[in-house]
Protein backbone atom coordinates (compact mmCIF):
# COMPACT_ATOMS: atom_id res chain seq x y z
CA UNK A 1 0.00 0.00 0.00
CA UNK A 2 1.24 3.62 -1.00
CA UNK A 3 0.49 6.58 1.41
CA UNK A 4 -2.43 8.08 0.13
CA UNK A 5 -3.84 4.90 -1.31
CA UNK A 6 -7.31 3.92 0.54
CA UNK A 7 -8.33 1.03 1.78
CA UNK A 8 -11.93 -0.96 1.20
CA UNK A 9 -14.67 -1.76 3.89
CA UNK A 10 -14.77 -5.19 4.63
CA UNK A 11 -18.27 -5.15 5.66
CA UNK A 12 -21.27 -2.83 7.07
CA UNK A 13 -19.85 -3.55 10.73
CA UNK A 14 -16.81 -1.34 9.60
CA UNK A 15 -18.72 1.70 9.35
CA UNK A 16 -21.95 1.49 10.79
CA UNK A 17 -22.79 0.87 14.94
CA UNK A 18 -26.48 0.07 15.02
CA UNK A 19 -26.87 -1.19 18.33
CA UNK A 20 -30.08 0.16 20.59
CA UNK A 21 -27.86 1.04 22.68
CA UNK A 22 -25.39 2.84 20.60
CA UNK A 23 -28.18 4.67 18.76
CA UNK A 24 -29.62 6.16 21.57
CA UNK A 25 -26.57 7.23 24.03
CA UNK A 26 -23.80 7.71 21.92
CA UNK A 27 -22.83 11.39 21.52
CA UNK A 28 -23.36 12.88 18.13
CA UNK A 29 -20.53 12.44 15.81
CA UNK A 30 -18.61 12.89 12.68
CA UNK A 31 -20.15 10.46 10.53
CA UNK A 32 -23.85 9.86 12.09
CA UNK A 33 -26.81 9.48 9.78
CA UNK A 34 -30.02 11.24 10.29
CA UNK A 35 -33.24 11.16 8.30
CA UNK A 36 -35.95 12.98 7.84
CA UNK A 37 -34.11 16.36 9.03
CA UNK A 38 -35.83 19.97 8.45
CA UNK A 39 -33.18 22.23 7.49
CA UNK A 40 -33.81 26.10 7.06
CA UNK A 41 -33.74 26.53 3.38
CA UNK A 42 -35.05 23.19 1.95
CA UNK A 43 -38.47 22.77 1.03
CA UNK A 44 -38.80 19.67 2.38
CA UNK A 45 -36.95 17.26 5.04
CA UNK A 46 -33.75 15.97 4.08
CA UNK A 47 -31.10 12.61 4.67
CA UNK A 48 -27.96 14.01 5.96
CA UNK A 49 -24.45 13.05 7.52
CA UNK A 50 -22.74 14.75 10.21
CA UNK A 51 -19.52 15.98 7.58
CA UNK A 52 -17.83 18.64 10.33
CA UNK A 53 -14.88 17.94 11.97
CA UNK A 54 -15.61 16.63 15.50
CA UNK A 55 -13.80 19.98 17.36
CA UNK A 56 -16.64 22.14 15.16
CA UNK A 57 -19.52 20.22 15.55
CA UNK A 58 -19.54 20.01 19.81
CA UNK A 59 -18.43 22.50 22.58
CA UNK A 60 -17.84 19.41 25.13
CA UNK A 61 -21.09 17.85 25.73
CA UNK A 62 -23.33 20.29 24.02
CA UNK A 63 -23.47 19.89 20.12
CA UNK A 64 -22.98 23.34 18.53
CA UNK A 65 -26.33 25.11 17.62
CA UNK A 66 -25.60 24.47 13.77
CA UNK A 67 -23.96 21.00 12.71
CA UNK A 68 -22.47 21.21 9.29
CA UNK A 69 -23.62 18.11 7.43
CA UNK A 70 -23.86 16.79 3.79
CA UNK A 71 -26.76 15.72 1.68
CA UNK A 72 -27.58 12.57 0.95
CA UNK A 73 -28.87 11.83 -2.60
CA UNK A 74 -29.48 9.05 -5.35
CA UNK A 75 -26.73 7.28 -6.63
CA UNK A 76 -25.55 4.12 -8.03
CA UNK A 77 -25.06 1.32 -6.01
CA UNK A 78 -20.83 1.24 -5.74
CA UNK A 79 -19.61 -2.51 -4.11
CA UNK A 80 -17.15 -1.88 -0.97
CA UNK A 81 -14.33 -3.25 -3.24
CA UNK A 82 -14.21 0.21 -5.55
CA UNK A 83 -14.46 2.80 -2.81
CA UNK A 84 -10.43 3.44 -2.45
CA UNK A 85 -10.70 4.57 -6.72
CA UNK A 86 -14.45 6.06 -6.97
CA UNK A 87 -15.13 9.38 -7.38
CA UNK A 88 -14.62 11.20 -4.19
CA UNK A 89 -16.89 14.00 -4.29
CA UNK A 90 -19.09 10.77 -3.53
CA UNK A 91 -19.24 8.79 -0.38
CA UNK A 92 -21.58 5.62 -1.04
CA UNK A 93 -23.96 4.23 1.04
CA UNK A 94 -24.85 0.60 1.49
CA UNK A 95 -28.29 -0.33 2.57
CA UNK A 96 -27.39 -1.14 6.51
CA UNK A 97 -27.32 2.43 6.82
CA UNK A 98 -31.08 2.49 6.88
CA UNK A 99 -31.81 5.30 3.99
CA UNK A 100 -32.65 3.04 1.23
CA UNK A 101 -30.63 1.59 -1.80
CA UNK A 102 -28.57 3.48 -4.47
CA UNK A 103 -27.90 6.31 -1.98
CA UNK A 104 -24.67 8.50 -1.36
CA UNK A 105 -23.85 11.39 0.48
CA UNK A 106 -23.00 14.67 -1.98
CA UNK A 107 -19.56 15.84 -0.34
CA UNK A 108 -20.26 19.14 -2.29
CA UNK A 109 -23.82 19.71 -0.95
CA UNK A 110 -23.13 20.97 2.27
CA UNK A 111 -25.95 22.06 4.94
CA UNK A 112 -25.91 24.27 8.33
CA UNK A 113 -28.37 21.65 10.54
CA UNK A 114 -29.88 22.84 13.52
CA UNK A 115 -29.15 20.81 16.30
CA UNK A 116 -32.37 20.17 17.75
CA UNK A 117 -33.56 19.16 14.07
CA UNK A 118 -30.89 15.82 14.36
CA UNK A 119 -31.93 15.13 17.78
CA UNK A 120 -35.55 14.65 16.86
CA UNK A 121 -34.23 11.91 14.11
CA UNK A 122 -34.86 8.57 15.10
CA UNK A 123 -32.67 6.70 12.75
CA UNK A 124 -28.87 7.93 13.69
CA UNK A 125 -25.88 5.51 12.97
CA UNK A 126 -23.27 6.09 15.04
CA UNK A 127 -19.25 5.23 12.69
CA UNK A 128 -16.94 3.22 14.72
CA UNK A 129 -14.97 6.50 16.48
CA UNK A 130 -11.17 4.87 15.83
CA UNK A 131 -11.79 6.11 11.89
CA UNK A 132 -11.24 9.66 12.93
CA UNK A 133 -9.36 9.39 16.69
CA UNK A 134 -5.65 10.16 15.09
CA UNK A 135 -7.25 13.78 13.81
CA UNK A 136 -9.00 14.58 17.12
CA UNK A 137 -8.53 11.91 19.84
CA UNK A 138 -9.30 13.84 22.82
CA UNK A 139 -12.90 14.93 21.75
CA UNK A 140 -13.45 11.41 20.43
CA UNK A 141 -12.16 9.83 23.84
CA UNK A 142 -14.64 12.46 25.86
CA UNK A 143 -17.58 10.98 23.68
CA UNK A 144 -16.25 7.57 24.36
CA UNK A 145 -16.54 8.40 28.08
CA UNK A 146 -19.95 10.45 27.58
CA UNK A 147 -21.38 7.28 26.25
CA UNK A 148 -19.96 4.89 29.43
CA UNK A 149 -21.60 7.75 31.87
CA UNK A 150 -24.78 7.38 30.53
CA UNK A 151 -24.53 4.01 29.87
CA UNK A 152 -23.91 2.94 33.14
CA UNK A 153 -25.87 5.48 35.27
CA UNK A 154 -29.32 6.20 32.81
CA UNK A 155 -31.96 3.83 33.06
CA UNK A 156 -35.16 6.22 32.39
CA UNK A 157 -36.95 7.45 29.48
CA UNK A 158 -35.22 8.30 26.30
CA UNK A 159 -35.03 12.28 25.67
CA UNK A 160 -36.40 13.54 29.13
CA UNK A 161 -35.45 15.56 31.99
CA UNK A 162 -33.57 13.02 33.74
CA UNK A 163 -31.30 12.14 30.76
CA UNK A 164 -30.59 16.16 29.88
CA UNK A 165 -29.91 16.48 33.97
CA UNK A 166 -27.66 13.49 33.28
CA UNK A 167 -25.64 15.06 30.42
CA UNK A 168 -25.46 18.33 32.35
CA UNK A 169 -23.71 16.10 35.25
CA UNK A 170 -20.99 14.90 32.87
CA UNK A 171 -20.48 18.08 31.31
CA UNK A 172 -19.87 19.98 34.64
CA UNK A 173 -17.89 17.10 35.89
CA UNK A 174 -15.59 17.46 32.99
CA UNK A 175 -14.90 21.26 33.60
CA UNK A 176 -14.57 20.96 36.59
CA UNK A 177 -10.83 20.90 37.63
CA UNK A 178 -10.13 21.21 33.86
CA UNK A 179 -10.60 17.89 33.09
CA UNK A 180 -11.76 18.69 29.52
CA UNK A 181 -8.20 20.54 28.60
CA UNK A 182 -6.45 17.60 30.33
CA UNK A 183 -7.93 14.93 28.30
CA UNK A 184 -5.16 16.13 25.79
CA UNK A 185 -1.76 15.32 27.72
CA UNK A 186 -3.38 12.58 30.24
CA UNK A 187 -6.54 10.59 28.96
CA UNK A 188 -5.47 7.87 31.83
CA UNK A 189 -5.84 9.97 34.73
CA UNK A 190 -9.46 11.85 33.20
CA UNK A 191 -10.79 7.91 32.39
CA UNK A 192 -9.93 6.55 35.98
CA UNK A 193 -11.50 10.17 37.08
CA UNK A 194 -14.83 9.71 35.52
CA UNK A 195 -14.92 5.48 36.57
CA UNK A 196 -14.33 6.60 39.92
CA UNK A 197 -17.40 9.30 39.87
CA UNK A 198 -19.17 6.58 37.79
CA UNK A 199 -18.88 4.23 41.01
CA UNK A 200 -19.59 6.54 43.57
CA UNK A 201 -22.65 7.65 41.83
CA UNK A 202 -23.86 3.90 41.60
CA UNK A 203 -22.74 3.44 45.28
CA UNK A 204 -24.80 5.96 46.43
CA UNK A 205 -27.76 4.61 44.45
CA UNK A 206 -27.76 1.13 46.06
CA UNK A 207 -27.02 2.83 50.10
Amino acid sequence: MTIGELIAPEGDDELFDCEEEALALKPVMTGDIFVGVTVPGEPDPVDVMVAGHPCTIRMGAVLAERVPCAGIVNHQSVPYHRWPTYDKNHFPLSDAAGVGANQCVALWDWLAAPAEELLRSLARFAPPLSILREASGHVLAEAELEYTWMLDLFGGELDSAEMRALIGDFDAFMRTDNRRALLREDRKRVTAQVAAEIARRLGNETD
